[in-house]
């Protein structure tokens, strides 16, 4: 199937942001900064286009390109995911996937990496700040809704596009300006498809 036949297809964060409801305070945030006159969609561009940047730069790491990075802090940024990848074995960054089961969508995934004993690991990387919550450990990030929902979707979607596949891990990876941490969520069965039924019975 060509690329011009899935243009229409809704992705995976197009289907969850039709689904799942909106934080209450990020509405009262940006009904707050409309009423001070700050256009909160031109901020919100600038933030995706840095982050798509930065994932492309990842991309380009991960993949064993020899960036020589001027900006210090983008090199910073980017060291640390590949100090995160650690011994994994990069299999597909950026894999654009789609499936008409049970209807047509589609979706790209960041990374899918094996280890030593060649189990799937899916990996997204956030670029954004995760919430944190104290624990007697510490702080520890507090994985959103949507961003769980997501890999859900993209298994989903890899095992479905990539016959015989079966991803074992889903990870995030919330990249700071120092730090990076991650954090392994675990697999609901028949979550991503409770979603998809949700959808279809909404919008078709």
């Amino acid at each position: 199937m060509s690329l011009q036949n899935i243009d229409s297809y809704p992705r995976v964060t197009e289907i969850i942001n039709a689904v799942i409801a909106k934080d209450p305070k990020l509405i009262d945030y940006l009904i707050e900064q409309e009423r001070k006159g700050i256009d909160t969609r031109k901020s919100f561009k600038q933030a995706g286009t840095k982050g798509t940047k930065l994932h492309d730069l990842c991309k380009r790491y991960l993949e064993g390109e020899d960036l020589k990075l001027k900006n210090k802090a983008l090199e910073n940024k980017v060291s640390l995911v590949g100090k995160m990848k650690g011994n994994l074995t990069l299999i597909n960054s950026e894999y654009l996937m789609h499936t008409d089961t049970p209807f047509n969508h589609k979706g790209t995934l960041d990374y899918i990496f094996s280890d030593e004993n060649k189990n799937l690991i899916l990996v997204d990387l956030k670029t954004g700040k995760p919430k944190f919550k104290w624990s007697p450990c510490g702080w520890m990030v507090i994985p959103r809704p949507e961003h769980c929902l997501q890999l859900h979707g993209y298994k989903y979607l890899y095992e479905s596009f990539v016959p015989g596949s079966c991803i074992s891990e889903m990870r995030l990876w919330y990249l700071l300006n120092t730090d990076i941490h991650e954090v392994k969520i675990p697999y609901v069965p028949d979550l991503w498809q409770c979603l998809l039924k949700l959808y279809a019975w909404l919008y078709l």
